[in-house]
């Protein structure tokens, strides 16, 4: 067997006809489809059954539920794929990708990544890593991971080697961002990776899901997951700037100001200022921060941040079209994703 694909399912009638349809219509019997059932009570459950009557290729695990990363963590138990592939279960593939990536992973590489569309309001936009196809080098890319821009750290566009998952689980202890404490040590133990620039994915943005809203105590969260991903990284030995992790601190204040929940998150905010205030000079100095970003730091550490949004609550309040300051669309570009843990930039 050369590939399994993995989808974690929990009640997603809606979406799941369409994500499996657009997988198995194109593979052959050197791949597999595993539907892991994390406890659907909406339906789900009978959709995957029926497909796995319908398809040899097809197979279901059902289970209570007990969030994302055991359902991947009992995919992984269960697949047979010299290769693992993850899809999400209201994403959907293109029409050539499975015999796009079969002809690279034929070539043995540890870990395939390609290209994307971002999908929201029925819209796609490609996004792309850059750059014809070709072989990458390893310390490059986990340097762009770990700075979370350029490369974010999502499963379902890379193929890994399943032997590259052997000392490694998803972490049951954690219930968002479950890709993205895994993805670095993946990367770390894999050698050879090849980047094919064609999109092959399709990542819905579903506004107003809750993977899509805001949902502070995960914000919280997210920092010490990043943190603990900085940490092992700089233990392992690999070069990393020393103020990545902090782009979730200003995550998290800035989700706190836009919900208009200082007070109740008064210690926490406390916290994120001590530790951004600490890091002020790194921060301005640092060539892996964007100008934008340094000047976000620095409303932050002047508490301009907070009187900013305040004002903008009050142009909105009273009319003027908000929608032509800048300010607006910065605070609006944190919505935390508790999907992917990605954040945009």
């Amino acid at each position: 067997m050369l590939l399994s694909i993995i989808i974690p399912i929990y009640n997603s009638k809606q979406y799941l006809n369409k994500c499996i349809s657009s997988i198995v219509s194109q593979l052959d019997t050197y791949a597999e489809i595993i539907c892991v059932d994390d406890g659907s009570t909406d339906g789900s459950e009978v959709i995957c059954d029926k497909f796995a009557a319908n398809y040899d290729i097809v197979k279901v695990f059902h289970k209570p539920n007990g969030g994302v990363s055991c359902a991947r963590n009992l995919g992984l138990e269960n697949a047979s794929g010299k290769y693992i592939a993850w899809v999400d279960y209201d994403d959907y593939v293109a029409d050539n990708w499975y015999s796009a990536i079969k002809e690279i992973l034929l070539q043995d590489y540890d870990i395939v990544c390609f290209d994307y569309f971002r999908v929201e309001n029925e819209k796609p936009k490609e996004m792309a890593y850059g750059g014809k196809s070709r072989i990458l080098n390893k310390a490059t890319y986990i340097a762009e991971l770990t700075l979370d821009e350029k490369v974010l750290s999502y499963l379902h566009i890379r193929v890994f080697k399943k032997v590259l998952f052997t000392e490694l689980k998803f972490p049951r202890d954690i219930s968002l961002m479950e890709d993205y404490s895994i993805i670095h040590k993946l990367f770390y133990e894999g050698d050879k990776i090849y980047y094919l620039a064609e999109p092959l994915y399709f990542y819905v943005i579903r506004n107003g899901s809750i993977f899509h809203s805001v949902n502070l105590s995960n914000c919280f969260k997210a920092m010490f997951i990043a943190k603990d991903r900085y940490q092992w990284l700089t233990a392992s030995g690999v070069k990393v700037s020393d103020v990545v992790n902090l782009k979730h601190y200003l995550y998290f204040v800035v989700a706190v100001i836009k919900e208009q929940e200082c007070n109740s998150w008064k210690k926490e905010l406390e916290l994120c200022h001590q530790e951004i205030a600490r890091n002020i000079k790194a921060l301005l100095f640092s060539k892996d921060v964007s100008i934008k970003n340094k000047v976000k730091y620095v409303m932050e550490y002047t508490n301009i941040l907070n009187i900013a949004y305040k004002t903008l609550s009050f142009v909105k309040l009273v009319g003027v079209n908000h929608k032509s300051l800048s300010f607006d669309s910065y605070v609006s570009n944190y919505n935390f994703a508790a999907r992917t843990g990605a954040l945009p930039c």
